[in-house]
């Protein structure tokens, strides 16, 4: 995420990620809006502030829906 914040002249208030595994978590916490998928290791669903459903769910749509257009 820094890097992606360097290269884009971005702020970190203007990210969200999404994640499932232990590599992941690290980016959940650093971005604005980080959010665990359903199906996520333990540890990130413990520590995640968002969870939303599986992928095999679409629960990145999902989250999206409801977090940008309020349903």
């Amino acid at each position: 995420i820094e890097r992606l914040l360097e290269v884009t002249n971005a702020n970190v208030e203007d990210t969200m990620c999404f994640g499932d595994d232990i590599g992941d978590l690290e980016m959940i916490l650093k971005a604005n809006i980080g959010v665990a998928m359903a199906n996520s290791v333990e540890s990130v669903l413990k520590e995640a502030k968002n969870i939303t459903k599986s992928v095999h769910e679409d629960g990145v749509a999902y989250f999206l829906e409801r977090h940008l257009l309020g349903d």
